[in-house]
């Protein structure tokens, strides 16, 4: 079969190589020194991203999504539906009452687990508690208080495990803004039900974006419909296993209580994939069954957002080199850790190639370096066309890729700044999003947040056309990204017409 793991990571490889070589042609070797072997290097590390999309992009077109066999069930299991919160301001009711609502089924209830808060928000918690049991029954809606601060979200799952975990088979797990439809714990507990499932421990549902009232919110809808098509489920396909997401899943709770992650750690999803991986169970991604979520409204709170995940994220390094993980798994945590850190790498990378663009490490084949650069930066903008189902979707894909382009390279800048800064904030604190769909950025917090990009792409930009202009015509997406971010930062941020 053509979808396995080791095909799947060897066309990468070989597509890698490839691009590799076209590179290397352009090379002077009789000139390199050691710094110039250590670019060449770090872009041989670098265009293994490229190459994944080419290939993800290629399967997409290729394989039809994968799909979790279910059967019909002959009674309904016991499940829980916990929603762990803190600090939480607005939306509470609606999204529970939707989602219970939806999945309003025998053996089934809801449960509010609640962190430590100001009083102004336990008390809000109360009150939606009151509204949700008067309208489901106080029999079917509960609440579970963690009083200590320290107690993030894994911890009061792992509380609320302990203390009344043993009462249900299942539970789905549920962050402040999570929306569940209709039918959607129906259609995982079939699939759940599955003799083919016996060793499959969490069915990740897909998640789309909800209340996307800002320009910058709707650019996710757009950016995680590719996300999802172009990476998640090619992966699924190519590997057989999944990424847990730590929400809108159903997970087998005798199997989710046996797994002991460090004490400490904030992406505990990632830990928990891999652990149950190491015991013989699956996580599997199933694109058949949707859930929602709400996205960042402002690219600002995308940007604190991110820095968290990255801390979350690179702490799970050690289980790379961890015995006992299958290859899939190893892979899903190296690209966590790799999507953070090459960042960073790719910032150095690129601003060193100043340096090289006045040695005679090039050759004079000038010409094959812009081929190199368009073939990389093609691939890079237009492989997301492969998720596109017809012309609106192009349409879109093009206005996202035009917007997106410009926001995401700022996180070279940002992403770098926040994994410089990361030993100097080693407390680890649970802070959720803020839900508000309709925060909005005055000009004055988008320049007083922003102006260092912007800072950086005047000086690349004066730099690049004074002493390295074909470093600077090769580097015209980052710098225009960093010279622009401030305008199109502010104006993303504004409600989109027809959302008021």
């Amino acid at each position: 079969m053509l979808l396995t793991p080791y095909c799947f990571l060897a066309m990468i490889l070989v597509f890698g190589l490839l691009i590799l070589y076209i590179r290397i042609i352009t090379v002077n070797f009789h000139a390199m020194g050691p710094l110039a072997f250590l670019w060449m290097f770090v872009f041989a590390f670098l265009i293994m991203n490229v190459a994944r999309m080419f290939v993800c992009s290629l399967y997409t077109l290729l394989f039809p999504p994968p799909k979790t066999p279910e059967r019909f069930l002959s009674e309904f299991p016991r499940t829980a539906i916990l929603y762990t919160v803190r600090a939480e301001s607005c939306g509470l009711f609606e999204r529970m009452e939707y989602t219970f609502r939806n999945n309003y089924c025998g053996n089934v209830d809801l449960w509010i687990a609640s962190g430590d808060a100001p009083e102004s928000f336990l008390a809000y918690e109360l009150s939606v508690l009151r509204r949700l049991q008067r309208r489901f029954g106080e029999e079917r809606v509960k609440r579970f208080h963690v009083s200590d601060p320290a107690k993030k979200k894994r911890e009061m799952m792992e509380q609320w495990l302990k203390e009344h975990g043993h009462h249900y088979r299942y539970f789905v797990n549920c962050d402040g803004d999570s929306l569940l439809p209709e039918n959607f714990l129906l259609k995982l507990l079939r699939k759940a039900a599955h003799p083919a499932n016996r060793d499959v421990a969490i069915f990740q549902a897909s998640i789309r974006i909800a209340n996307a009232k800002t320009h910058y919110s709707h650019l996710q809808v757009v950016g995680n419909r590719i996300g999802l098509r172009l990476y998640v489920a090619t992966e699924q396909n190519a590997f057989g296993r999944g990424l847990y997401w730590g929400h809108n899943a159903l997970v087998r709770i005798d199997s989710f209580i046996g797994v002991s992650i460090p004490p400490g750690v904030l992406s505990h999803d990632i830990w928990e994939t891999a652990y149950l991986d190491k015991a013989g169970q699956r996580t599997v991604f199933c694109p058949d069954v949707v859930s929602f979520e709400e996205a960042p409204a402002n690219y600002l709170e995308s940007r604190k957002r991110s820095a968290r995940w990255a801390k979350g994220t690179l702490q799970s390094w050690k289980l790379i080199f961890d015995g006992g993980i299958s290859l899939p798994s190893r892979f899903y945590v190296f690209d966590g850790v790799y999507s953070y850190l090459s960042n960073l790498i790719f910032l150095g990378w690129v601003y060193f190639g100043i340096y090289l663009e006045k040695t005679s490490i090039w050759s004079d084949m000038v010409g094959m370096r812009y081929i190199t650069t368009c073939v990389v930066l093609s691939i890079v903008f237009l492989h997301k066309l492969a998720a596109a189902r017809g012309v609106r979707d192009v349409l879109s894909i093009f206005h996202e890729i035009f917007i997106s382009t410009i926001l995401s390279m700022n996180n070279l800048f940002y992403t770098s700044l926040a994994l410089l800064q990361m030993p100097f904030h080693k407390k680890s604190v649970w802070v959720p999003m803020k839900k508000d769909p309709r925060e909005t950025l005055s000009f004055k917090d988008t320049f007083l947040n922003f102006w260092p990009s912007t800072a950086l792409g005047v000086g690349s930009t004066f730099v690049a056309f004074r002493f390295a202009p074909q470093w600077g015509i090769c580097s015209i997406p980052m710098l225009a990204s960093f010279l622009l971010s401030i305008p199109t930062i502010y104006f993303t941020a504004k409600i989109r017409t027809g959302e008021l």
